[in-house]
Parts: structure tokens; C-alpha cells; sequence
């Protein structure tokens, strides 16, 4: 277990609502939760609905310098997210991010997102 430690990576996830039942909203809150506990990592979980929501997020997240994964839950289509009702491509995602979260890990816990030609997801990995 001491090796982990050397490679833990703090958490940031922001997540969009997933459907109309807000009463018996299903989240990832829990999944962070369990991690945090079994291996000591911190995480940051923020609500992202709208696109200046998106923007205004990357933007308090990229200050983190004790975190490394971005965790990006919402429903996706090949190429882009979806927030509720709107859609972001990859593209526009990349230049929100910018350099700021180079080394970090994104992992995109949404469907199809990453189901992109190669040369499309290497640029979106250059710009970010």
C-alpha cells in the first residue's frame, strides 16, 4: 500500500444531471465517496448543468494543484458532451481546458464521447 500513495491523485468530477427525477438523483457522489475512503484520495464533486457552469468549474478546478484526475460524467454522443440541453464538442472542451490541467488523467464517464477518429482525439490531448 505505501507505493500508492506516491501515485495518488486527488479527484475533481463534475457531473450534469442525468434525468427528471430530481427526487432520487443517481451520481457518482458515491462512487467517490467509496474511493476516497479505501485509498485516502481527497475529490472535489461539482454540479455542471450549463456551458458558463462548465466554463466557470475548469476554471476553479485548474487552480488545484493537488489534484490529477478530472472526471467528466454527463451523457455523450461521439465527440461531445451533453449538459442538460446542451451539447459542448470536444474542440470547444479543449479550449476551456487549455494547458491548464496538462498531466492530469480525463477520464470522460460518458457514452460514446471517445468513439472519435485518432488524429481527433490526439488533438484534443495536445490542446489540453
Amino acid at each position: 500500500m505505501a507505493r500508492l500513495r506516491h501515485y495518488l491523485k486527488n479527484i475533481a468530477c463534475l457531473e450534469s444531471i442525468w434525468d427528471e427525477d430530481l427526487e432520487n438523483r443517481r451520481n457518482m457522489l458515491p462512487v467517490l465517496e467509496l474511493t476516497a475512503r479505501a485509498t485516502g484520495a481527497r475529490f472535489i464533486y461539482l454540479t455542471c448543468n450549463t456551458k458558463p457552469e462548465l466554463r466557470h468549474n475548469l476554471e476553479l478546478l485548474r487552480k488545484r494543484k493537488s489534484y490529477g484526475i478530472l472526471l467528466l460524467s454527463f451523457h455523450g454522443d461521439p465527440g461531445r458532451i451533453e449538459l442538460a440541453g446542451a451539447h459542448v464538442k470536444l474542440e470547444s472542451l479543449a479550449w476551456m481546458m487549455r494547458k491548464h490541467f496538462a498531466g492530469w488523467v480525463v477520464h470522460f464517464a460518458s457514452c460514446s464521447t471517445v468513439k472519435i477518429d485518432e488524429e481527433r482525439m490526439a488533438k484534443f490531448v495536445h490542446l489540453t
